[in-house]
């Protein structure tokens, strides 16, 4: 019972006493280290907790948030911990790299909007005014995300063939989009894209184009494009998604990639030579890499990096995974690695890298799924 009242008294009271002076310095690494400790060592779900809400009163960075976020079963306590340490987090601006700490995107909205407000003045109401000449109460309906101007295909009274049974409601579309930012970081765009793959969640072709313009990197949408043919609906309408690619040879690139062959008014594209990373670029990158200082920029730089280059070794792309602290971070760049990856029979050697089993265990089946 006392452990328990201990929680609460932490969930409640530790954000005030918080907020009472602002943190410039973080945790020391050996301090931080040890508290970590704690938190893996505790038994249960509760003692996890009790653990991790002691280190929400300490000046952290997001990095160390995010490592404390990582070791929390439930996405509850998650959301409880991060929520407690977000007003002593020493860097807020890169908080949201924590988000990757979360199974679902509806604790990340949550934790978005909860985190929104710390700091703020609570906004006072205005009085209520009633018109009485007004006979009925009309309701507003929920704003829509604005969307480029693309003629997106509609799929009433499709006959088509498909590919899934049904497509995301338009009313859940709505709700998932409407509260992003105006402007989404490349790679929060990305997750949230590949999480929609991931989980193989049916989409129409007009919802898979108005996801793909929240990236601003053609490159990146054309990427999209390639993985989200598995989820469409409506597949007669999917060449429209070209109608979202603006550059004349990524236009091509999907176009021969729908049809198996080039359009009809395009000229074909020569065979592309065998290429390599030279050891002298592959310096250069490492060299470039290892001075950035923050995850989250680390990996939006090294996937612009490998996707222009485009043919890495295993051996190379284990080197760019070794400049990566956190196990997810290096699982995840991996995964996006292995696509411009030229000796994909030796790319079990990257396991080696990782200490979980389960990290291992992800990889195999990623690379055994993208290779049917």
């Amino acid at each position: 019972m006392r452990s328990i009242y201990f929680l609460i008294f932490s969930v409640l009271f530790l954000p005030v006493f918080s907020w009472a002076q602002p943190c410039t310095t973080p945790m020391s690494n050996a301090a931080f280290q040890q508290g970590l400790a704690r938190v893996k060592t505790a038994g249960s779900e509760l003692g996890m907790s009790q653990s991790a809400a002691l280190l929400a009163n300490q000046c952290l960075s997001s990095a160390q948030v995010k490592a404390i976020v990582l070791l929390l079963p439930s996405d509850q306590s998650k959301y409880d911990f991060a929520l407690m340490a977000f007003s002593k987090t020493v860097d807020k601006v890169n908080f949201y790299d924590v988000y990757d700490g979360f199974a679902y995107f509806s604790t990340v909205f949550r934790l978005h909007d909860a985190t929104a407000t710390i700091g703020q003045p609570t906004p006072q109401p205005e009085p209520t005014k009633i018109d009485f000449k007004q006979s009925k109460m009309v309701v507003e309906s929920p704003k829509k995300r604005n969307w480029p101007a693309l003629g997106y295909p509609s799929i009433d009274n499709y006959l088509g063939n498909t590919g899934c049974i049904e497509p995301m409601p338009e009313s859940d579309f709505d709700e998932l989009t409407r509260d992003l930012p105006a402007t989404v970081a490349e790679d929060q765009a990305q997750r949230l894209c590949r999480s929609l793959i991931e989980k193989k969640q049916c989409l129409s072709t007009a919802q898979i184009m108005k996801l793909s313009t929240l990236m601003n990197q053609q490159q990146n949408r054309l990427n999209f494009f390639k993985d989200a043919i598995n989820i469409v609906y409506d597949e007669d309408n999917y060449a429209r998604c070209g109608d979202a690619l603006t550059l004349p040879n990524l236009k091509r690139d999907f176009s021969m990639f729908i049809n198996g062959r080039p359009s009809p008014n395009e000229p074909a594209t020569p065979a592309t030579p065998a290429c390599s990373v030279s050891a002298q670029e592959q310096k250069e990158m490492i060299d470039e890499l290892s001075k950035i200082a923050f995850s989250n920029t680390k990996s939006t730089v090294a996937r612009q990096v490998i996707a222009s280059k485009k043919c890495f070794t295993t051996a190379q792309i284990m080197e760019v995974l070794n400049l990566f602290s956190f196990e997810q971070d290096k699982l995840n760049m991996a995964k996006y690695a292995y696509a411009f990856c030229i000796d994909k029979g030796n790319y079990f050697k990257i396991n080696s890298l990782f200490s979980y089993s389960s990290s291992k265990e992800e990889l195999t089946r990623f690379v055994s799924n993208a290779g049917q």
